[in-house]
């Protein structure tokens, strides 16, 4: 999920909430997530020349059973994923729109980081223009 599988980053973040006291609901949901991955092992990531990038963010707002948001956050360069994750907001927001905004700010963030390794690779150039 870390490395190679963005499409189940969320389900396993869910299952692993309860991996301490787990039940035989659980259980189905693990059998779930490896049935889902056995139908799906062709499947791969396959990165073509880089071009413009996008990102990709969103939030649902207080789905725990503690309130707390989950966030998340996928960016893709070359025709797939590099950088994404899927966590429960360290806050409980007031407002769909605070929950959002607190997924953006960790994506922004990532983002600047993500730009950074892009320019010391060579992949990209930042263009920067002048305020006048």
């Amino acid at each position: 999920m870390l490395g190679t599988r963005p499409d189940i980053a969320y389900a396993v973040s869910k299952v692993s909430q309860y991996s301490s006291n787990p039940n035989s609901t659980h259980w189905t949901a693990v059998k779930r997530i490896f049935r889902y991955l056995r139908g799906t092992r062709e499947f791969g990531l396959c990165y073509k020349l880089p071009g413009p990038g996008n990102g990709f963010t969103d939030a649902d707002w207080g789905s725990g059973e503690d309130r707390q948001s989950i966030g998340g956050f996928a960016f893709v360069l070359g025709g797939a994923a590099i950088s994404w994750i899927s966590k429960k907001q360290s806050t409980v927001a007031l407002s769909s729109t605070e929950a959002e905004y607190m997924a953006l700010t960790q994506a922004v963030k990532e983002s600047i980081w993500l730009q950074a390794i892009l320019v010391d690779l060579g992949i990209l150039r930042l263009r920067y223009t002048s305020g006048d």
